[in-house]
């Protein structure tokens, strides 16, 4: 359970500066609404706007604290599941193909401080589940 459905709808977390947060409700530049960033400072005392490094692109924009919602520390922002069923050697490759993207998005998403986790589910011949995790062992 996260420490955010604890609290009312009514209820807002004030953003301190290096929080991560998620962008909503912008009118003027909606292109920017469910994206996330870093609050960098807050950057307009009287409007109460706070300046948001985004995790795509880089770009600092100042945003209204009734657009932006407090990630909690410990969750993630994105979960993937990947059911894979090895029985074949054209899947087993398929697979291994997968997990070097996986790695590959990764490494791209560590440089800007984006979590994401990850479940992969095996099933197939106990010949294929054995040589897949000594695959995910090795390179993960």
């Amino acid at each position: 359970m996260s420490n955010t459905s604890l609290l009312s709808s009514s209820t807002k977390i004030l953003p301190r500066k290096g929080d991560r947060v998620r962008i909503d409700g912008l009118k003027g530049a909606k292109e920017h609404n469910g994206k996330f960033g870093t609050v960098k400072n807050l950057a307009s005392v009287t409007d109460r706007r706070y300046c948001i490094k985004l995790f795509v692109g880089s770009k600092e924009i100042g945003v209204r604290l009734s657009n932006l919602t407090v990630c909690c520390e410990n969750e993630s922002l994105l979960h993937v599941l990947i059911p894979c069923h090895i029985n074949t050697d054209r899947r087993f490759v398929t697979f291994q193909r997968t997990i070097k993207s996986i790695i590959h998005q990764r490494d791209a998403t560590l440089k800007n401080n984006t979590k994401f986790s990850v479940f992969i589910g095996l099933s197939g011949s106990k010949n294929y589940r054995t040589k897949a995790f000594e695959y995910l062992a090795k390179t993960a």
